[in-house]
């Protein structure tokens, strides 16, 4: 399948699979990207291919020693020979190989080979019947021009608009009815509430329940009583008594977006001042009535109601402006002259400065006067600068030079304010995307933002470059613009926002077509529609019919109907390709959830009356289960799609069978359950709590785990298709992201109000989630959730991969040292010390691992975890280890503080030596060249040897104990890792200090070098491991997941992947970003930048360039 991007090729693959699969077809998926593409030689590349096609289809065959005597052909043929001697011989089924992301083959040198056997394989069907069994599915970019970018998408953007009106008041009625057996004249006091709230439903409820409770007297002006009781209980100090939160929300709307908020200020100021404005439809004005401020009636927009209107008042907006604008004296001043006394305009730097902070922004059109009328006088005064030098050359012709000087000058100042200003604006687009990143590099609202703004600052600096070249620009802005890109690029996890609804979603569903283009995300809102968006983010259609609030949405198998439910207590069916629509009635109460039955000829439906429904696919009511005592929440198929599960407001899970009949109850949650599904294998039923629990139980009832973590009510939960990932919703307004035994991978954070619900793409790749902030957010999880080894009974205190990177080895509390595939799978524990081990080290030649304990004691194993000997002198804990260069020596340190020399052929005491150091020495270090040997300890201190034992130079400078230490790899720099908080980089030559690296806030106990160098990793007690530029000790990316200390990290030989131990009793493995930025920054903003609706249209270009 050979087409442009985004346009669900895994989607038709998956699906496609299942069917073949069904029908006893043999399937394997090859992600060319996991192989790799970059720097990788054909050897390696081949034998990945045939690797993950031995291990998917668990093939007997030792590939590592097949692949190795068969290396006297080329690589490609190999892979031939394996099809035609191993694969079609051991498998007698048809087989499907799907090789996705194929494009990415066409950045290697040999990828002309691997197409031409490919070729070679379909010819041989002709002749060999064998490969009439084999057929390769290739899946990438169609377009040979251009196949990382799809440029000939055209984006598609429809704006709509929903009138809704408030309550009137008959329809209020029954909150009159319920201020009756408090309030008198309860007819009256409604009319008066709602004069105030303008029949707004949050605030005429609100305002209903407080005067139930302290209601007027009968002798009471109502009218006037009334007036009093707003101001006392709303409009003063509204900010403080604003709870539940609603005026605060409307004003976070209006101000969130600082480019806009002037703007979308300026027009509510013309609305207050002038009672009401033209409605046009303009994106202002759409967002402005979003908020809830204004309301439109009768083609005008006028302030929603009274309370509105006094607490955002004229004093409101000012003091807005003012907080936005870094001139608003001068523009006040400016407006009270009518525009007429310049000197209140902008000069200077002053102008230039206010140039650069509205260069992103849309502002009132009084703003734009302002700073029109500014630029116009400073290009006065520049040409009378220039005509100043053109009279004196009329003057005199001796005067000619200092004409010219002071033209000159002129132009000079002119071209250098320019750039000032454009590099104050690249200062002030760095500063936003860094406030918007947070201090911990999580990225934790706004990151699409974010990214817009640091890859325009990276944007605008290479305009700056190509105008002034690089001597011209700061070299700290460079490094900073590089540095805040990176760290976004590596944090962000949002992908794009669908934003199109005027009520809170409340529920979100992917389709599974196998036409990419036909793939749709459905959401449905309390604005009574449902949305169907492309998945680029293109909006498809509307589907309007409910009378009430859209509570749940979902496809059907065959992705043809959508059904729907609502709280006006139908089911409706939408036909996907026309206007068909089919109502289901038969709930007496609000219908809380629908799905379909795996084959899609029935539908499930759960409602707030107590009952189950089950329909036929044409909408005729098959049967009602009753069991539960309080409103049904939540229902869902299991796989097979015989039985089904219920979830309830009584605190239960009621698993029942097709007919109706209840097989069993699960019991465990403290509180209403809001959502219940079942796992692809249908082994795993998941649920979720307003306890703010997720619990896994299994087909049988039996509870396997709780997952805590949310810190409010869990709302909604979904398995990855792949049924590798559990994803969870929550009002705490976070998505967790959990592996099936239940450990925390990811939290995602961004929505800005509960989440309300969750799915994954088909492909695994991708979650939407619904939210009460009116959106619908697409993450991007790809390989970005960290692998997680468990298996350590105790705290993990190292970790370090083989050098060849295919093996992990960990120390732990538990006494036991554990081998590990870099896959994650468990090779071997290694058993024999009666302590704790400390640290784990290979050798160069990956032959013997060495490991280090307290019961003093180092012991070597074998690669495959056999035990080789044990090593006794130390008189305490050894507390590490560290192979020479060469492989000849071990050298260790501990407790005892002597470093101990260790000949590895006789395995007998090379040398030792009292260390001098005045506590523990924790950690010691070869350098590349073998020549030196460092330590350090908890005395605040490092030293440096030679290998006779002889101290060559200390390196103090730490204020408290020194816990790890390391060498660059070309020798040249040494990085040390201290209590007090920070990593110093020191010269190796003359132990002069380089530089600190601070930003962790809790002791850090390692620090380590990429294998290129450029990088060096940390590992700290504050539960993060960050990674530094070692050139200028930026800091990239921020790396949160241990729930407690870590106390080792370790980069893999080939720098892609960090390894980290914690006393979590885990080992987490991270994929590390590639350091493309821009263009990766720029690719993943791509749909984004293509079809939000509320982009600005200046952003949406800013990587066409």
């Amino acid at each position: 399948m050979l087409n442009s991007r985004q346009m669900g090729k895994s989607s038709l693959r998956v699906r496609t699979m299942r069917r073949l699969q069904a029908d006893q077809i043999i399937c394997v998926v090859i992600d060319v990207t996991a192989i790799g593409t970059q720097q990788v030689t054909p050897d390696r590349w081949y034998a990945g291919l045939v690797s993950t096609i031995v291990n998917s289809l668990k093939l007997e065959l030792d590939f590592r020693t097949w692949w190795r005597e068969h290396d006297y052909l080329s690589a490609v043929s190999r892979l031939d020979l394996f099809i035609e001697s191993v694969l079609l011989v051991q498998l007698c089924q048809p087989i499907v190989i799907f090789i996705d992301e194929i494009d990415s083959t066409l950045s290697l040198d040999f990828k002309d080979d691997f197409f031409a056997m490919i070729r070679s394989c379909y010819n041989k069907r002709d002749h060999v019947a064998a490969y009439q069994r084999l057929t390769f599915a290739l899946l990438g970019v169609a377009t040979a021009s251009d196949l990382v970018q799809d440029k000939n998408r055209t984006p598609f953007n429809i704006g709509r608009t929903i009138d809704l009106t408030g309550f009137q008041l008959h329809e209020a009625q029954p909150l009159a009815e319920g201020l009756t057996e408090n309030v008198s004249h309860s007819e009256a006091v409604l009319k008066e509430i709602l004069a105030w709230t303008g029949g707004q439903p949050f605030l005429t409820q609100k305002l209903c329940s407080l005067v139930q409770k302290s209601p007027p007297e009968l002798s009471d002006n109502i009218s006037e009583w009334i007036e009093n009781f707003v101001h006392q209980n709303v409009i003063q100090n509204w900010e403080t008594q604003d709870q539940p939160e609603h005026l605060k929300t409307i004003r976070d709307r209006i101000l969130r977006n600082e480019k806009r908020a002037a703007q979308l200020l300026g027009l509510y100021q013309q609305i207050l001042q002038q009672g009401q404005v033209a409605a046009n439809g303009s994106p202002e004005q759409v967002e402005l009535r979003l908020s809830g401020l204004v309301v439109k009636q009768q083609e005008t927009l006028s302030v929603y109601n009274r309370i509105y209107a006094t607490v955002f008042d004229q004093k409101w907006v000012d003091q807005a402006l003012s907080e936005l604008r870094p001139y608003a004296k001068k523009l006040t001043a400016w407006v009270a002259s009518k525009q007429q006394d310049a000197s209140h305009l902008l000069q200077g730097q002053a102008f230039y400065q206010a140039q650069i902070w509205a260069a992103d922004k849309s502002l009132s059109v009084q703003d734009y006067q302002f700073l029109s009328a500014s630029q116009e006088q400073e290009q006065r005064k520049a040409k009378r600068q220039i005509r100043m030098g053109s009279a004196i050359l009329a003057l005199s012709f001796i005067g000619t030079l200092a004409t010219l000087m002071v033209a000159d000058e002129a132009l000079r100042v002119e071209k250098e304010a320019s750039r000032a200003s454009k590099v104050s604006r690249i200062q002030t687009l760095n500063a936003t995307a860094e406030r918007l990143l947070g201090t911990n590099q999580q990225l934790e609202t706004k990151q699409l933002e974010a990214l817009v703004e640091s890859v325009k600052a990276r944007r605008e600096l290479q305009e700056l470059q190509a105008l002034q070249g690089t001597i011209g620009v700061p070299g700290d802005l460079k490094t900073k613009t590089a540095s805040i890109l990176q760290q976004v690029v590596s944090a962000i996890q949002e992908s794009n926002r669908l934003e199109g609804h005027d009520g809170s979603v409340t529920s979100v569903s992917f389709s599974s077509d196998k036409q990419p283009d036909r793939q749709l995300i459905a959401s449905a809102s309390e604005d009574g529609t449902i949305q169907l968006w492309h998945r680029d983010g293109r909006e498809f259609k509307t589907l309007k019919g409910h009378n009430g609030s859209v509570t749940s949405v979902s496809f059907s198998p065959d992705r043809q109907t959508i059904a729907s439910a609502s709280e006006d207590k139908t089911i409706k069916l939408w036909n996907r390709s026309s206007n068909k629509v089919k109502t289901l009635h038969g709930h007496t109460g609000a219908v809380t959830s629908v799905n379909f039955s795996p084959d899609g000829q029935m539908i499930v439906s759960a409602s707030k009356d107590k009952t189950i429904k089950l329909w036929s696919r044409s909408g005729n009511e098959i049967k009602t289960f009753k069991g539960h005592e309080s409103p049904v929440t939540s229902v869902s198929f299991s796989p097979d799609g015989q039985t089904i599960a219920s979830a309830s407001e009584d605190k239960t899970i009621k698993l029942w069978n097709r007919s109706g009949n209840q097989l069993r109850t699960l019991k465990g949650h403290e509180d209403k359950i809001y959502q219940v599904s079942f796992s692809p294998d249908g082994r795993t039923i998941a649920s979720t709590s307003w306890d703010y629990t997720v619990k896994l139980w299994n087909r049988s009832g039996k509870l396997k785990s709780t997952l805590k973590g949310h810190s409010d009510r869990v709302m909604g939960v979904s398995f990855s298709p792949n049924g590798q990932t559990i994803a969870t919703a929550s009002s705490d307004k976070t998505i967790k992201l959990w592996n099936r035994q239940g450990t925390l991978l990811k939290t995602l954070k961004g929505h800005e109000d509960r989440v309300t619900s969750l799915q994954f793409s088909p492909d695994s790749q991708m979650i939407a989630s619904a939210s009460f902030d009116q959106t619908v957010r697409v993450w991007k999880i790809g390989d970005s959730l960290p692998l997680i080894l468990q298996g350590h009974t105790g705290e993990v205190y190292g970790v370090n991969f083989s050098r060849d990177g295919q093996i992990l080895a960990t120390a732990s509390q538990d006494n036991t040292a554990r081998l590990w595939s870099r896959a994650g799978s468990a090779i071997a524990t290694l058993k024999g010390h009666n302590n704790r081990v400390w640290s784990v080290s290979f050798s160069p030649d990956d032959r013997i691992l060495a490991t280090a304990s307290w019961d003093k004691t180092i012991k070597l194993w074998s690669r495959e975890g056999i035990l080789l000997a044990t090593l006794q002198g130390h008189q305490g804990w050894v507390m590490k280890v560290s192979f020479s260069p060469d492989g000849q020596t071990l050298a260790s340190t501990g407790s005892d503080r002597s470093v101990i020399l260790w000949n590895l052929g006789d395995r007998t005491i090379k040398k030792q030596w009292n260390s001098n150091h005045q506590e523990n020495v924790v950690d010691i270090s070869f350098s590349p060249d073998g020549r030196t040997i460092a330590t350090v300890s908890d005395d605040k201190t490092a030293k440096l040897w030679d290998r006779d034992g002889k101290l060559l130079r200390s390196l103090t400078g730490h204020k408290d104990e020194v816990n790890g230490i390391s060498f660059s790899q070309n020798g040249k720099m040494i990085a040390t890792a201290s209590d007090d908080k920070t990593v110093k980089l020191w010269k190796t030559s003359d132990g002069s200090l380089l530089r600190s690296l601070e930003g962790h806030n809790e002791r850090v106990m390692t620090a380590r070098f990429s294998p290129d160098g450029s990088l060096i990793a940390t590992a700290s007690f504050d539960k993060t491991i960050k990674l530094w530029k070692t050139s200028d000790g930026s800091l990239l990316q921020t790396f949160s997941g241990h729930t407690d200390w870590v106390w080792d990290a370790s980069f893999s030989p080939d720098g892609k992947m960090l390894a980290s131990a914690g006393r979590d009793k885990m080992i987490r493995l991270w994929r590390l970003a590639s350091a493309k930025q821009l263009s990766d920054g720029c690719e993943w903003l791509h749909d984004y930048l293509k079809t939000n609706s509320h982009l600005e249209e200046s952003d949406r270009h800013i990587c066409d360039r």
